[in-house]
């Protein structure tokens, strides 16, 4: 959750747990529970660049 990256002057970087309606489960198809599931999307979120779409999304979308 300390990571971040910086786009353009601006640092955008993840300030929360994640939530989303995703159950996860494991190979025998149990639910991994909410805080699993929650840890592991922290992961992969944590493990992509989505800095620098935020970025450009909000460039083109607020552009004057």
């Amino acid at each position: 959750m300390n990571q971040f990256s910086q786009v353009g002057g601006v640092y955008y970087k993840r300030v929360s747990k994640s939530r989303s309606n995703l159950m996860l489960v494991d190979a025998k198809q149990r639910d991994l529970g909410p805080d699993k599931t929650a840890a592991l999307i922290e992961t992969v979120v944590d493990g992509i660049v989505w800095q620098i779409v935020v970025q450009n999304y909000i460039s083109t979308r607020y552009a004057s």
